[in-house]
């Protein structure tokens, strides 16, 4: 299936789905929110409506967030993040659970909300076909050896799904260079929420991304770039640990 921006619209889109999250519904003693399982307030196009506060009715205004997530929680979520391929091939993940992940790569900030992002949900013979290209890319580097050649064809079925997630071409780069950047953001989003809801990802970009014959695969418009194949997936071991070298900041200005 493929999920466009629900700002704009593809002519070449195969299936299109339009999904929604939780919905929102005011808690009154914190101004925050509690999600239940209906569909949220929506607009004419199937969107999600967004106050401009982010959330609920006049949104989350400062001081009001005691009660709700804490910063604790946000980090050690951010933290325990991490990249496994250790994933069970053969058990699937809900539809409607892969569809609110990408709701959330959509609530990244994007610049003027240009809607760049258009996702594509790849399962069954078409990550074969991923595996296909990638085997086909090797071949016109000259990589004879059968090992290799079998490794790259069964790299994306070692997921029960691969979400790609593109973004729409625009002739301004600096325009292009922003909705990029607002895609790459949404990616992280949706990562963070697959690692809540216990899912094992993988964030692949390289030349299988960046071949046309990826963005036909997806059902993508001509143009689009692909900023990241996702693995998704329930895992089968913990992710490797990792590891971030020490920070260092500029502080321009005085403290």
């Amino acid at each position: 299936m493929t999920i466009p921006g629900p700002g704009r619209k593809s002519s070449a889109m195969p299936t299109t789905m339009m999904t929604a999250p939780m919905a929102a519904t005011p808690n009154r003693r914190n101004s925050c929110i509690v999600f239940n399982k209906a569909h949220p307030p929506s607009d004419s196009t199937g969107g999600t409506l967004l106050s401009p506060g982010g959330f609920g009715e006049g949104g989350i205004q400062s001081g009001d967030m005691e009660g709700a997530v804490s910063f604790e929680a946000v980090m050690g979520l951010i933290t325990a993040r991490r990249t496994n391929l250790r994933i069970d091939p053969e058990r699937p993940v809900d539809p409607a659970l892969i569809g609110r992940l990408c709701r959330a790569a959509t609530l990244a900030p994007n610049h003027r909300v240009t809607e760049p992002w258009r996702f594509a949900v790849l399962t069954g013979s078409a990550r074969a076909a991923l595996g296909e290209i990638a085997a086909r890319q090797l071949a016109t580097r000259g990589v004879t050896d059968p090992a290799r050649v079998d490794k790259a064809r069964g790299k994306y079925p070692c997921a029960p799904v691969v979400v790609a997630a593109g973004c729409e071409t625009d002739a301004d780069p600096i325009r292009h260079a922003e909705d990029r950047d607002a895609v790459a953001a949404g990616v992280q989003n949706l990562l963070l929420a697959a690692s809540a809801a216990g899912l094992a990802t993988y964030w692949a970009t390289g030349a299988t991304a960046r071949s046309p014959e990826t963005a036909r695969v997806c059902g993508f418009e001509g143009g689009t770039v692909i900023v990241a194949l996702i693995y998704l997936g329930w895992p089968t071991a913990p992710a490797p640990s990792g590891h971030r070298s020490a920070l260092a900041i500029t502080w321009a200005g005085g403290t």
